[in-house]
């Protein structure tokens, strides 16, 4: 029988076909798993590969990148909340138009341009919630790195502190 197709010696997996090197073995038998190097470099370290910082300065570089991160984390968060309270003035005084007396004996801000002020305020930080509530919990997170350096590599006082 030369005509006859010789018969598949195994059968025909489910899933993408094989793009040759590269791939991960699972993807052959139809299981998808992302690779694990890429620009975040090589995510399946094992411990002998990885790398620790061994010298006090190294430790301590880290430390002020991650205490600088957080500062501006912070500082972010406080330019956003002036700029809530800037645009709540704002309208404040635009929406209360009146005639305003000018004086010694006289305040130009009312108790009624306070409640209205404190209700823009909320109503623009409402308006802004989630960037606020984002920033608010990256600064803790960084708080808590921060924190679990300085324990883990036993650095008692803040970076610009330190006494040579």
């Amino acid at each position: 029988m030369k005509g006859s197709p010789k018969p598949p010696s195994e059968p025909p997996r489910p899933g993408p076909p094989s793009r040759g090197l590269g791939q991960c073995p699972d993807t052959a038998r139809g299981i998808f798993r992302p690779r694990l190097i890429g620009a975040a470099g090589d995510l399946d370290r094992t411990t002998s590969e990885h790398r620790t910082m061994k010298t006090d300065a190294e430790q301590r570089a880290m430390l002020a990148r991650m205490e600088t991160a957080h500062a501006e984390t912070a500082r972010h968060l406080a330019v956003i909340e002036r700029q809530i309270e800037a645009r709540a003035e704002r309208m404040t005084t635009s929406s209360r138009v009146k005639a305003r007396q000018f004086g010694r004996a006289s305040a130009t801000w009312s108790r009624a341009d306070e409640r209205d002020f404190q209700a823009n305020v909320a109503t623009l930080r409402f308006q802004r919630r989630g960037e606020i509530d984002a920033l608010s919990r990256k600064l803790a997170r960084q708080a808590g790195a921060i924190a679990a350096h300085r324990v883990r590599y036993r650095i008692n006082e803040p970076a610009g502190e330190s006494v040579s």
